[in-house]
C-alpha cells in the first residue's frame, strides 16, 4: 500500500509540474502598457483617414489615454484608434478608468467599436458598429456594449470579444473630455492545459481516497489487535 501511495504521489507531482510549465494561467501577470495620445500624436478624427493603429494587444492590460471633444475650433476633435487581438487571445474587459470633462456633455459622450481597422463616424455608418453607447461614468463598459446599442440596430458585441481587428471612435461636440480606456486581453486556455487540469484534479482525488482507505484499514487493524489482546487476557 505504501508503494501505491508513493506512485500516486509521484504522478500528482508530475501533473502539477506539467501544468505549471504549460498552463497560461501559471505565467506571471504582464505589466500594463500605456498608450498616451501625447506620444502617438493626435489620434485620427475622420473616417476618411487611417485610424491611429496602436499595434497588437497581447496578454495584459493596454491603457489608451487622450483627449477629445470641443476645442473652440470649427471642427470638433474626435478620436479614432485601432488595435489587433491576435489568435489565441480574447478581449475580456474594457474599463473606462478616467472620464473628466469641461463644458456640457449632455447625457454623455459617444463611443463606438467596430471589428475593423476603421470605424464609421456618421449616423449613416453607425449600423456597421458592433455596438455604441454614451459614456459618462467610469467603470467596466464591455457588458454595457454587449447589452444594447445607442444608435444603429442591435449590439453584436460578445463578452469576451474574440481575436480580431478593432477600432474605437470617441466623439463629443459640447464638452472637452480627458479619458483613459483599459483593454484587458487574456489567452484562450489551450485544450491540453484544460485536460491537464482535469487529470491533475482526478489524480488528487484518487490520492486523497487512497490515503483515506489506508487510515480506515489502519484503524481496523488496531481495533482487531485490541480485541485479540482483550480475548487473550
Amino acid at each position: 500500500m505504501k508503494s501505491i501511495m508513493s506512485i500516486t504521489g509521484s504522478l500528482l507531482c508530475w501533473f502539477g509540474f506539467t501544468m505549471l510549465c504549460h498552463c497560461p494561467m501559471a505565467a506571471a501577470a504582464p505589466v500594463e502598457v500605456i498608450y498616451p495620445e501625447s506620444t502617438f500624436g493626435d489620434y485620427a478624427d475622420d473616417e476618411t483617414v487611417a485610424s491611429s493603429y496602436l499595434g497588437v494587444f497581447r496578454a495584459g492590460t493596454h491603457v489608451v489615454t487622450g483627449n477629445f471633444g470641443e476645442t473652440g475650433n470649427p471642427i470638433d476633435d474626435g478620436d479614432i484608434f485601432s488595435f489587433t487581438v491576435p489568435n489565441g487571445y480574447v478581449l475580456n474587459s474594457v474599463d473606462l478608468r478616467i472620464y473628466t470633462f469641461t463644458g456640457d456633455n449632455g447625457n454623455g459622450s459617444f463611443l463606438a467599436i467596430q471589428d475593423d481597422l476603421t470605424v464609421g463616424t456618421t449616423i449613416q455608418t453607425s449600423s456597421n458598429h458592433l455596438s455604441n453607447m454614451l459614456i459618462s461614468q467610469t467603470g467596466e463598459i464591455l457588458d454595457d456594449l454587449a447589452g444594447g446599442i445607442y444608435a444603429g440596430g442591435a449590439s453584436q458585441v460578445t463578452n469576451p470579444l474574440p481575436a480580431n481587428d478593432y477600432a474605437v471612435f470617441l466623439h463629443e461636440i459640447t464638452a472637452n473630455v480627458d479619458f483613459a480606456l483599459a483593454f484587458t486581453v487574456t489567452p484562450v486556455p489551450e485544450p491540453a492545459s484544460v485536460g491537464l487540469l482535469a487529470m491533475g484534479s482526478l489524480t488528487w482525488r484518487l490520492f486523497r481516497r487512497r490515503k483515506s482507505l489506508v487510515r480506515i484499514k489502519g484503524r481496523n487493524l488496531i481495533e482487531l489487535n485490541n480485541r485479540d489482546t482483550e480475548k487473550s487476557v
